[in-house]
């Protein structure tokens, strides 16, 4: 078994720079593993686009974060991989996803001999096209990473199922993991900060996209908004941001729902909330935010989803429900009102049992050396 020292190199491969939760999860890996384990880093970006987090990946960086522009130049993506790889020479790649275009790579880099590649499952398998989409995005990519002996990781174990349930994928389950403790002190320290107005905050931070539902939490808190002094913060950009706003307005809730778009305080933003919600759909592969949100000490409401039933432990860190079923969501959300302030949240010990960022790049470590 070798062992990791400061020589040891790792390219990182990501969707875009940009603030999402894929991303910062490859963020937070990149620094425990510099500091921790003095694992040195690259960073390249697939497509072009957000540049919200180039700064932070820079920061780590080895060499200037680049991008493949896989969406644009799909064959000189792999010229452009092949120069990386060649300057940088790198002990280990990790894809921070895992579809047909990242299969192609992995068989790519291997080709180029990088003994171990890492390929990382962040939702579930795709579902489009019958018989044939399945053949194309789901059993092409697991043939190809199988035939190219990637080791494969999985953010959840609902995520891999889907992939395991179409052609066997051997795999492994590793959380994804956020500093607890930095969380929770910075969120308390909004939270002591936080003026006293009477109002009660509730929030949701998630990407405006299709995969999530914040509809149904708009219409819920439609009902909930009349004689009560809430308020509902929205934070996470996204294709979604106008006509999210076009609803609040059609249902006259347009004064009690703030958009904030991407947030870089986000542990201050749960500090001053009062109940988080997390609306989402069964396309759900993971939802940091509510590791987030679970650091910060706060109640939560959240979609009766597999992917949240598994991060909330099927109900011991959260309540689980048919979000859709919008009036049973607002009276909830009434019932939750009713009973702040609540100390039901779960123990720190215990979400760092599952959660931790030290956790994280541990297992990830011992993959590598594997």
């Amino acid at each position: 078994m070798e062992s990791y020292t400061s020589e040891r190199k790792v390219l990182h491969v990501i969707a875009t720079m940009g603030r999402g939760g894929t991303e910062l999860t490859a963020l937070r890996l990149a620094r425990k593993m510099l500091t921790a384990h003095s694992v040195h880093c690259v960073f390249v970006a697939l497509r072009d686009g957000d540049l919200s987090l180039k700064t932070e990946f820079e920061l780590l960086s080895d060499a200037s974060p680049k991008s493949l522009h896989a969406d644009r130049r799909k064959l000189t993506s792999f010229t452009r991989l092949f120069v990386i790889i060649r300057s940088q020479r790198p002990s280990v790649i990790i894809f921070h996803s895992f579809d047909l275009q990242t299969a192609l790579f992995i068989f790519f880099a291997r080709v180029l001999g990088v003994k171990r590649i890492v390929t990382k499952i962040g939702n579930p398998a795709p579902v489009r096209g019958g018989r044939v989409g399945t053949l194309i995005f789901t059993k092409l990519p697991i043939a190809l990473a199988r035939f190219a002996g990637a080791n494969v990781v999985s953010s959840s174990r609902w995520s891999l199922s889907t992939y395991q349930s179409v052609l066997a994928l051997p795999a492994t389950v590793i959380h994804n993991g956020i500093d607890i403790q930095s969380i929770r002190h910075r969120a308390a320290a909004a939270r002591v900060a936080r003026p006293v107005t009477g109002k009660v905050i509730i929030g949701m931070v998630a990407r405006l996209d299709k995969i999530k539902d914040h509809h149904s939490l708009i219409r819920a808190f439609a009902l909930v908004a009349p004689g009560n002094e809430v308020e509902l913060r929205i934070i996470g950009d996204g294709p979604l941001f106008s006509e999210l706003v076009e609803l609040a307005h059609q249902l006259g809730v347009e004064k009690s729902v703030r958009f904030l778009g991407g947030r870089s305080d986000i542990a201050e933003q749960l500090g001053e909330m009062d109940l988080f919600i997390f609306s989402t759909t069964k396309a759900e592969g993971f939802g940091i935010a509510l590791i987030e949100a679970l650091a910060a000490d706060l109640p939560i409401i959240a979609s009766d989803v597999p992917a949240c039933r598994e991060v909330l432990q099927a109900g011991r860190f959260g309540r689980l429900i048919d979000t859709t079923d919008v009036a049973l969501f607002a009276s909830l959300m009434k019932e939750r009102i009713a009973s702040l302030p609540t100390n039901s949240t779960p123990a720190v010990s215990a979400i760092e049992e599952y959660y931790s960022e030290d956790g994280m790049a541990q297992k990830y470590i011992a993959l590598f050396q594997s």
